[in-house]
């Protein structure tokens, strides 16, 4: 009697054995190796557990970094694969898009008076129920200027009077008909490298340049 069940045990690990083995192997999941062109200096990706609602595809979502910024909200995407637009958007946004491999054309404009800058993506990797977040540095050719304004008192203290100045920045050496940067002195100036012009007018001077 106890023989018997010995070998029927025995037998049963073994069709649940060899049932086993006819698995498929699982597919790797990883973010690739994405390549820049471009303003594209670098890519870097990171696969996380979140995933779309429709578990059969795959998210995208970026974040672009220029110096020590972060722009995505200047960054408009153009997605594709095997030579097929499959979306496009703001990069502040997220793609979910069937599982593959797709490209992203970069476009880059930092304010409506700057040029836009281009870039390609190429090698984004979308996985089924995970999300494919990418980093992308830009190398764009654009620094940021400071600047104050301050009025002295008569103790012989000065103090900031930024508030009260707006900035027209103008290419050095054109005509001044367009500025290149326009707004308060307060704002984050960022603007292609070179040399420029300023024009700053205060309030309580009926708008008159002071500078």
């Amino acid at each position: 009697m106890h023989k018997n069940i010995i070998v029927v045990l025995s037998l049963l690990g073994l069709f649940l054995t060899l049932g086993c083995g006819g698995d498929e192997p699982s597919v790797p999941l990883d973010t690739g190796s994405p390549e820049g062109t471009g303003v594209v200096a670098r890519v870097s990706g990171l696969l996380q557990g979140q995933a779309p609602d429709d578990v059969t595809q795959g998210r995208l979502s970026f974040k672009f970094v220029a110096g020590d910024r972060t722009v995505s909200e200047n960054v408009w995407i153009e997605l594709a694969t095997t030579g097929q637009e499959v979306g496009k958007g703001p990069a502040t946004g997220h793609f979910d898009l069937p599982p593959g491999e797709y490209s992203a054309r970069v476009i880059y404009q930092e304010t409506a008076l700057l040029p836009k800058a281009k870039g390609v993506v190429r090698g984004l990797k979308v996985n089924a129920g995970k999300t494919s977040s990418y980093k992308v540095v830009l190398d764009v050719p654009l620094g940021r200027l400071e600047v104050d304004f301050r009025q002295n008192q008569a103790s012989g203290e000065s103090t900031s009077i930024a508030e009260r100045v707006s900035l027209d920045l103008y290419r050095a050496g054109n005509d001044h008909s367009e500025p290149a940067w326009s707004g308060p002195a307060t704002a984050d100036i960022v603007v292609e490298a070179g040399t420029y012009d300023l024009r700053a007018a205060i309030s309580g001077h009926g708008g008159e340049p002071i500078l």
